[in-house]
């Protein structure tokens, strides 16, 4: 994963992995919250590592906990 070194990062505790052929999802917690990120396959993550992923505004999406449904930009 490549991300602008200037960008925050988020702390996410991993709790499952998920290969996607050409990606692969860190499923986890950032605090108390639930957090998937998206990572390279090659990646060595493995579940109850804690990772630091750095957090680009323009690739975040986020979603109703009630409903699930996405929220977009406008």
């Amino acid at each position: 994963m490549t991300a602008d070194p200037g960008f925050p990062t988020i702390r996410v505790d991993v709790a499952d992995i998920e290969p996607l052929g050409p990606h692969t999802l860190a499923i986890g917690k950032a605090g108390a919250s639930a957090f998937t990120a998206q990572i390279h396959a090659a990646s060595r993550v493995r579940p109850e590592d804690t990772i630091e992923i750095p957090i680009d505004p323009e690739k975040m999406h986020f979603f109703l906990k009630s409903t699930g449904e996405a929220l977009r930009h406008r």
